[in-house]
């Protein structure tokens, strides 16, 4: 079974917070807490929220002015005891000016593992069926943005539950 999630979200001088709009399945996710940056800048910088904390890493050029995002809380439940593939892609506004880059772990009752942009993670549902997965990432503005404009973001994660 193959399902995915479209995480949405606008950048500008407005919050950026990644909804979801999530096609059904023989399994479902659950939104705990969507991921939100705050306040971004319509400045060229980058700057890195921690999946587990929603601290940002240092931001010279202070794209995201605000000291603590809020991590994206998600869970995942499947048939008990089958392996999930979870990819979280990298999305790429049109003509570059801007990427956010996911990072994070999903974790069972007894194993976590960190994922990646772009990179398949495996992991077991466990004996409950549940898995937890944390979002942070990276959000690097390569062109000016203007104000007036708000800009979608569509954050594609494949969630497939293996035979």
């Amino acid at each position: 079974m193959k399902n995915k999630i479209i995480l949405c979200c606008l950048v500008g001088l407005v919050s950026l917070t990644l909804s979801n709009r999530l096609y059904a399945s023989d399994y479902g996710v659950a939104i705990l807490q969507p991921i939100k940056f705050g306040k971004v800048l319509p400045i060229i910088g980058r700057c890195e929220m921690s999946f587990e904390t929603g601290v940002f890493s240092s931001d010279l050029s202070n794209t995201c002015p605000v000291l603590n995002g809020r991590p994206g809380e998600y869970r995942i439940v499947a048939p008990r005891n089958t392996l999930v593939r979870i990819t979280p892609y990298t999305f790429t506004y049109a003509g570059n000016m801007f990427t956010f880059t996911p990072k994070g772990k999903v974790s069972n009752s007894t194993v976590t593992k960190f994922f990646t942009a772009n990179n398949a993670t495996i992991i077991d549902s466990g004996a409950t069926g549940v898995i937890d997965m944390k979002i942070g990432g990276i959000l690097n503005v390569m062109s000016p943005l203007t104000t007036s404009n708000s800009y979608p973001v569509d954050l594609e994660i494949d969630i497939v539950v293996m035979p």
